[in-house]
């Protein structure tokens, strides 16, 4: 009789009792062979031996100011074409509130755009920002959400 095609023999005798070979990968920083007892990450990422971990944890750290203004520098720059010098020139200028409401925010005041032409706008807190992105940048629908609080009773900011 033999054995059923497609049927796959099991070898046990080269594997861990997890099944996971222990390899030897070289670090992707510091180029020093080590020993890998888990599964290998993706290939887009590095393979950091464990020192190079704890480094790269400390240079990285969630608290860190300067890499928070790195990434927020990044996102303006890949997101409005802004950079975070011009963002604060931006803010300095608006006094550091909202366009809309004058308010300060405790929190980053968000870029507003034209989702049609992509152009920069100004700096708008989130409800705000919020408030015209609902009303789809319409004046109209605006307007006549000012006439239907003004006519249930609500005075006019105006």
């Amino acid at each position: 009789m033999g054995i059923p095609f497609g049927y796959k023999m099991k070898r046990t005798w080269d594997r861990r009792p997890n099944g996971i070979m222990p390899k030897t990968i070289t670090c992707d920083d510091c180029k020093v062979p080590f020993v890998v007892k888990k599964r290998v990450p993706c290939l887009d990422k590095k393979i950091r031996c464990l020192s190079c971990k704890k480094k790269y944890r400390k240079l990285t750290d969630s608290n860190d100011k300067s890499r928070q203004v790195y990434h927020r520098d990044n996102r303006l720059r890949r997101i409005y074409d802004l950079s975070l010098e011009d963002y604060n020139r931006i803010l300095a200028a608006q006094g550091g509130a909202c366009a809309i409401c004058g308010s300060g925010s405790e929190t980053k005041l968000v870029v507003d755009h034209d989702h049609v032409t992509g152009l920069n706008r100004e700096l708008l807190c989130d409800p705000c920002n919020n408030l015209l992105g609902r009303a789809l940048d319409s004046p109209a629908i605006l307007y006549l959400a000012i006439r239907y609080l003004v006519k249930h009773g609500k005075k006019s900011p105006l």
